[in-house]
């Protein structure tokens, strides 16, 4: 059946009275087969029917976004956790920093002096080859 425009929706339902033109043809083409009745029923059925799948589809859509905002209101609050705790660890992270920036400098100092104590020691051992107690400095010192 027709609506007042001249077009069927899926879901739409027309009052009985509107579709009785349409209604007289179909039972009159079907050879008085179908009573009106069950022939309302199936215009009905092929009305609903794509409406049902719309339906279908529209719930599983709604589904999905539904899963689809819980889950970035779940990233939401995980990353406001994760920004607070950051800036919770800031100032401590800053400190540790520095102090090892401090300790960097300190260990070239002293790697340095190390490296330069190894030469001496080396060539000390070299001037000493000729002696007896070439072994004992080499054990001591390598």
């Amino acid at each position: 059946c027709a609506n007042d425009k001249g077009t069927t929706r899926p879901g739409s339902f027309i009052p009985l009275a509107e579709c009785s033109a349409e209604i007289a043809t179909s039972v009159s083409s079907f050879s008085g087969r179908y009573t009106c009745a069950r022939l309302l029923k199936s215009q009905f059925i092929r009305i609903t029917q794509p409406r049902s799948q719309f339906d279908v589809n529209m719930d599983l859509m709604s589904s999905g976004m539904a899963r689809l905002r819980d889950m970035a209101t779940a990233m939401n609050a995980e990353l406001k956790a994760q920004n607070q705790q950051l800036d919770r660890m800031e100032p401590e992270l800053s400190r540790v920093s520095d102090t090892m920036a401090t300790q960097n400098r300190q260990m070239k100092i002293l790697l340095g002096s190390m490296l330069t104590a190894k030469k001496i020691t080396r060539l000390t051992i070299i001037q000493i080859r000729s002696s007896k107690w070439q072994a004992e400095w080499v054990g001591s010192t390598v």
